[in-house]
């Protein structure tokens, strides 16, 4: 298995406990020379619930810990830009109010994924580097994380999805 991170905004909404943000940017290389293409994520979101609901939320990819699931999914799908999720902490657990509440002071902005790649293509990057553009993932979960390896962002001002306008970090 492997994660991919990136900075987000993760802004909290009028909901409590309720955050959106970008699990993952479409078309730029990460750290690890990744490059998540358009359509990587399709399949994967229709094996979770309507909308892609129901994907966990982990507090840094703790996945061996059940107090570390801090959250799910209300809705994830692909756009433009990257993987747009909207996630409920869940505020009856310690660690999800913790979280919520470094989210809102903006003690973290970042989220990352934990998924296996499906089928992949070796390339050469805008940089000249090598590149793996990533074509389909299994997606396991998302998670909140302090660092991320995907250091492109899009910060909102605004929770609504309509009314964003949209800002590089």
């Amino acid at each position: 298995m492997k994660h991919k991170s990136l900075v987000v905004d993760v802004s909290a909404t009028s909901e409590m406990g309720v955050f959106t943000g970008y699990a993952s940017v479409f078309n730029n290389i990460d750290s690890v020379r990744d490059v998540v293409l358009p359509g990587a994520f399709t399949e994967t979101l229709a094996s979770y619930g309507e909308g892609g609901a129901n994907i966990p939320c982990y507090w840094n990819h703790k996945l061996d810990d059940p107090r570390m699931c801090i959250g799910w999914t209300l809705e994830a799908r692909e756009d433009a830009n990257g993987l747009f999720v909207r996630v409920q902490l869940d505020l009856s657990s310690e660690v999800g109010q913790q979280v919520y509440g470094m989210l809102k002071r903006g003690l973290v902005k970042q989220m990352s994924i934990t998924y296996i790649v499906e089928d992949a293509e070796e390339a050469t990057g805008s940089d000249g580097g090598g590149v793996w553009h990533l074509k389909k993932l299994k997606l396991f979960e998302v998670s909140v994380v302090p660092v991320a390896a995907n250091q492109d962002c899009l910060l909102y001002t605004s929770p609504s999805p309509r009314d964003r306008q949209k800002t590089r970090m």
